[in-house]
């Protein structure tokens, strides 16, 4: 999987707005509350505990790890998701360093602004989400099976009170006049803002137009954060993919190799050596990128690691172990349309036309799979989401 892919799959550098407001406040609290448990990475002697430091305030490995862990499962458990890959780990760890990095700053923000929740309201928040299950149990066995406890989710629930406190005082500060409204609206729709048909759209407008500006409003407020923000990534992995992201490939393959002395117990450093691999590839050097491709897959295993072991011993002329690697590869890639197209270009290339049109019959059916399995968990969502509001007008009517 290209660097190319990665970033369009999992949308590293993301657009500031309402949904990664949202993304933020879903972090968990527990990487900067957790315990002193050691991770599997934390058993290596040069393992640095540190992932960064922000704002003066470290993020410790252990915590992040824990984070991570659920991070994956996350991925893991989405419709037509597929098998979580060694090759994404990279990426994701850098897009979650980012978040969890923009949640510190705001709760800095929020500390410099002096910014509290009352007890009592996060109480009735606490109770809330009691609620929503049917007994004390099992809303207790919940906390469990994700690695909480209630006085953990009550500091997670004021922590994300106050960040939301914080982000509608920002909302707050926008304005739109009557004006702007009528402006909007005939650029809009290309009419004069009078008569009945402009009033019965004006309070649409009106909305639409602030949120707009409230998410440009916050954008920029959130770049002005960052910009003054004091953060020190010390992961030489993370480091070594914005190096990549900004196309300064020797840094980032420096920092790769460093990586792998940094964190040797990682178990998902099969990613690093795929990192490694793809940039010697590009330098063509193919001796060098088959023997980190080669180490990856001693780490892990995954259809991308075989899909590009096989390209280079294609590309050194090595037919015969360029196709047990791609069968390998479309043996591993039961939940990956992709990988079977890229294996049909690759066979027709080969002159191999059968084996093609049964990849390209492959991907075409775990695509159908994939996009019906999505389909119907946005079919799933949209009904609860109806159920919730008749729920609520349904409260609304008795109050009355």
């Amino acid at each position: 999987m290209s660097i190319i892919y990665i970033r369009k799959k999992f949308g590293t550098t993301m657009k500031w707005g309402m949904g990664v407001i949202a993304a933020i406040f879903l972090i968990s609290a527990f990487y900067m509350y957790g315990g002193n448990m050691m991770s599997n990475t934390e058993k290596g002697q040069n393992l640095s505990r540190e992932v960064a430091v922000v704002g003066g305030k470290p993020l410790l490995r252990a915590n992040f790890d824990r984070e991570f862990a659920r991070r994956v499962a996350a991925y893991k458990e989405q419709p037509g998701g597929g098998q979580f890959k060694e090759t994404d780990a990279t990426a994701v760890k850098a897009q979650l360093l980012e978040e969890i990095s923009d949640r510190m700053i705001l709760l800095q923000e929020a500390d410099r602004t002096k910014i509290k929740i009352g007890r009592k309201d996060v109480q009735k928040r606490m109770g809330e989400i009691r609620k929503s299950f049917p007994s004390d149990k099992a809303f207790r066995e919940r906390l469990r099976a994700l690695g909480y406890d209630v006085n953990m989710l009550r500091r997670e629930i004021t922590e994300g009170m106050r960040l939301q406190a914080l982000v509608d005082k920002q909302k707050q500060a926008v304005n739109v006049s009557d004006a702007d409204v009528k402006k909007a609206y005939k650029d809009q729709y290309k009419k004069e803002p009078a008569g009945k048909e402009f009033n019965d759209k004006a309070k649409e407008v009106r909305e639409q137009l602030l949120r707009e500006r409230q998410s440009t409003a916050l954008a920029k407020w959130m770049a002005d954060l960052r910009k003054s923000a004091d953060i020190q990534v010390v992961d030489a992995e993370i480091r070594a993919y914005k190096h990549l992201s900004e196309g300064k490939d020797d840094k980032a393959l420096l920092a790769f190799e460093k990586a792998l002395k940094q964190n040797p117990y990682d178990p998902y450093i099969a990613s690093v050596y795929y990192q490694i691999g793809q940039l010697y590839e590009k330098k063509n050097r193919l001796a060098k990128a088959e023997e980190a491709y080669d180490r990856a897959l001693k780490r892990g295993s995954s259809a991308d690691l075989h899909l590009a072991l096989g390209n280079i011993y294609r590309k050194q002329g090595k037919r015969d172990a360029a196709l047990l690697q791609y069968e390998d590869a479309s043996d591993l890639s039961y939940a990956d349309f992709l990988i079977h197209y890229n294996l049909s270009g690759i066979y027709k290339e080969m002159g191999m036309q059968n084996k093609a049109a049964d990849e390209e019959k492959l991907a075409q059916e775990i695509y159908g799979k994939q996009m019906a399995q999505m389909i119907q968990a946005q079919q799933r969502q949209q009904a609860a989401q109806k159920a919730e509001q008749n729920s609520a007008k349904a409260a609304d009517k008795e109050k009355k």
